[in-house]
């Protein structure tokens, strides 16, 4: 009786540390293929691939991790390894909700295979570096990570379409040729899209363009003012002159003077005010454009200014 109790006890014991042996690995298993997704997201395939491989063998009755797996050796051209991964899923899962999707990608797995085993060549690799991270690097269309690549990238020998693209800067494309069993080494530079250069210049311009207003309104004040006295001082000279008024010669010739100094402050102003607005309104209404053809056309037609000189001022026609 002692015996058998004692039988009883200790398969209890050895079944209870079972149990807490294999929650301790699903919670670890669940933990790898939370880390395994984040890297498959983030563009790090072979990371992935370590962390569902180690799901796999936390969990070697649960079919999610070799799913998983499939699809990161998938994407890093493993193909005899996405195959075994994925019928190793679908044993364990036959009725699965996504079996038919899974056996498409097997289908995709063996044509690789194929297309390997009829050329009776050795993949090549790209080893590609870009200047910022985060960049979506796409293959013959398809995306196979984001930059930086952490290891080289397997590609079947022959011609390849490259195409690095993000966000705020231009799209890089080129044409690439993977050699069998050799390493393709190259750096690509993404430069920055001219969007935010052609805003912060068209910026640039519409201040530009109220400056020179403002100057141009300037040149005007100082032109009507210097009209103003230009009037005043060849008045003072014909009254002089109509009404043969008595006056000495030194101050007959300051009049004079000062006559003919508006007059030059009249013609400057209004040639600054001219300037001024033609140069501000140029700016304002046409300096917004985005190719060089429009730049030459708007060259073509700057503001032509033409001032004539007065006795009492300046007469002035301003054109586009």
């Amino acid at each position: 009786m002692i015996s058998k109790r004692f039988a009883y006890v200790a398969t209890v014991a050895t079944l209870a540390i079972s149990l807490t042996a294999e929650a301790d690995d699903r919670d670890k298993a669940k933990k790898e293929m939370t880390q395994g997704v984040e890297a498959y997201d983030a563009g790090n395939f072979i990371k992935a691939k370590g962390h569902f491989q180690k799901a796999s063998e936390y969990a070697p009755t649960a079919s999610g991790p070799y799913r998983e797996l499939g699809k990161a050796c998938q994407e890093l051209r493993q193909w005899n390894e996405a195959k075994t991964a994925y019928q190793t899923y679908l044993s364990l899962k036959p009725e699965a909700s996504d079996a038919a999707e899974i056996q498409g990608y097997v289908a995709e797995v063996e044509r690789e295979i194929a297309k390997l085993e009829a050329a009776s060549v050795v993949p090549g690799s790209l080893a590609l570096s870009v200047n910022v991270s985060g960049a979506e690097i796409s293959i013959d269309g398809s995306l196979i990570g984001k930059s930086p690549l952490r290891t080289p990238y397997k590609l079947a020998p022959g011609d390849h379409t490259l195409t690095v693209t993000k966000n705020g800067f231009e799209e890089y494309s080129s044409e690439i040729s993977i050699v069998s069993g050799e390493e393709m080494r190259l750096k690509t530079v993404l430069d920055e899209s001219g969007d935010a250069g052609e805003s912060g210049g068209s910026q640039r311009k519409t201040g530009l363009g109220f400056g020179l207003l403002a100057t141009g309104g300037l040149g005007l004040a100082a032109g009507i003012i210097g009209g103003i006295g230009a009037l005043n001082a060849q008045a003072d000279i014909d009254n002089i002159v109509d009404n043969n008024l008595p006056v000495e010669f030194a101050e007959f010739q300051a009049l004079v003077d000062q006559g003919e100094l508006f007059n030059i402050v009249t013609i400057a102003g209004y040639a600054v005010a001219a300037a001024g607005v033609g140069g501000g309104l140029y700016f304002l209404l046409r300096g917004g454009g985005d190719s060089d053809s429009r730049d030459a056309e708007d060259s073509a037609q700057l503001p032509r200014l033409q001032l004539t000189p007065t006795a009492r001022g300046a007469g002035l026609r301003f054109t586009f």
